[in-house]
């Protein structure tokens, strides 16, 4: 595997991601309308990886940068994309702020053709004591149904 494609929702940990690579390995493309015909002819000739936080993590990310209904929308419709790209095609989920780091960098050992040197002091690029900070209810509350489920069945914990 010598390029990945990196499908992704924005907010999720994308730079974080890519940045585990060496340069242009990874193809990361939002999961928008726009990008969706590119991505879907990209994962018909290369493995994809999506880097996952906790929707609610997400969420609230976009809130503090795109705080208008109209963007919000466009947060939903790329969760959309990307549960139909997940039906699509195999994808790889890496979950950013999952339990078992060891697990996701083992994952990334498999895109790295196996080189057990995949380390990471797991210190997401631009990273803030927010993004990590403990998951609320009222974060909860502002995640559409569709998300959280969909969350659930890639693995992730709601």
């Amino acid at each position: 595997m010598d390029e990945i494609v990196i499908p992704t929702v924005q907010h999720t940990g994308t730079r974080f991601l890519v940045s585990l690579f060496p340069p242009g390995m990874a193809k990361s493309r939002h999961t928008t309308a726009a990008e969706m015909p590119i991505i879907r002819v990209l994962l018909g000739e290369q493995p994809g990886l999506v880097p996952m936080r906790h929707p609610a993590r997400v969420y609230a990310s976009w809130a503090r940068r795109e705080n208008t209904e109209r963007r919000k929308t466009g947060l939903d419709d790329q969760w959309r994309n990307l549960i139909a790209l997940d039906a699509e095609f195999d994808l790889t989920y890496f979950h950013v702020d999952g339990g078992n780091r060891e697990m996701e960098l083992a994952k990334l050992r498999v895109f790295h053709k196996n080189r057990q040197s995949v380390t990471s002091d797991w210190e997401p690029v631009g990273a803030t004591a927010k993004q990590n900070s403990p998951i609320t209810e009222e974060m909860i509350s502002a995640v559409p149904a569709f998300v959280l489920n969909f969350y659930e069945t890639i693995g992730g914990t709601v």
